[in-house]
């Protein structure tokens, strides 16, 4: 199951953010993000590949 949000997002953008983002279009934008760490410092540009590191 996806994540919905929490409070801290709700707080921070609104409840109407919240209806909006978990609604179709939000989750066809994938408007939550993703969640990741870097790793290693850098530039990163449209097109370069990102990669998942166990």
């Amino acid at each position: 199951m996806p994540h919905g949000g929490c409070k801290a997002f709700a707080e921070r953008y609104g409840q109407s953010a919240v209806v909006f983002v978990n609604g179709p279009k939000g989750r066809a934008f994938r408007l939550r993000g993703v969640y990741a760490r870097v790793v290693e410092d850098g530039r990163v540009t449209v097109g370069d590949r990102v990669i998942k590191v166990a």
